[in-house]
């Protein structure tokens, strides 16, 4: 007899758990997708910004300077005017090894000075205890602005060629 009765516990308790675990097993990939949809949104939202971001002067100067000094090929070459062929993205690797290895480097927009199809940028560099105020010199090309180093701007950050 209470063989009997422990049996039947037994199955009780495991049909309580068997619902259990199905109403668990319903609300996992709902969890799932509403998680995976709140990651893509903010995602999507911090592209958004950044993209907005790269069609200011101030953002664009600073994504490019930070190119520069990091020797990110892709970076310097489609936000500025200087070609850059596979030779050149070496030159520029090398001559930035160093500031890949330094994680006390820091590039931040002062202030903006647009006239038409012109702007001028200026910028703080800081590497380390070293803080240099740059100009950077844009200029628009098919509604996008574009870094145009002169010598002063080569001077300070790395440019293949000069």
């Amino acid at each position: 007899m209470d063989d009997d009765r422990l049996e039947r516990a037994y199955a009780r308790l495991e049909a309580q758990h068997e619902s259990r675990r199905a109403a668990t097993a319903r609300r996992g990939p709902v969890s799932l997708v509403a998680v995976c949809l709140g990651v893509a949104l903010v995602v999507g939202v911090t592209a958004a910004v950044d993209l907005r971001r790269l069609r200011t002067p101030e953002g664009t100067a600073v994504a490019w300077t930070g190119a520069a000094v990091y020797g990110d090929c892709t970076g310097y070459r489609e936000l500025g005017t200087i070609a850059l062929d596979d030779r050149g993205c070496r030159d520029l690797r090398d001559a930035t090894e160093e500031a890949r290895e330094r994680p006390d480097v820091d590039v931040a927009p002062r202030s903006a000075r647009v006239t038409g199809d012109r702007a001028e940028v200026a910028v703080v560099l800081v590497r380390g205890d070293d803080e240099q105020r740059l100009a950077v010199p844009l200029v628009r090309r098919d509604g996008r602005w574009a870094v145009d180093p002169d010598d002063a701007l080569c001077a300070a950050v790395y440019c293949p060629g000069s």
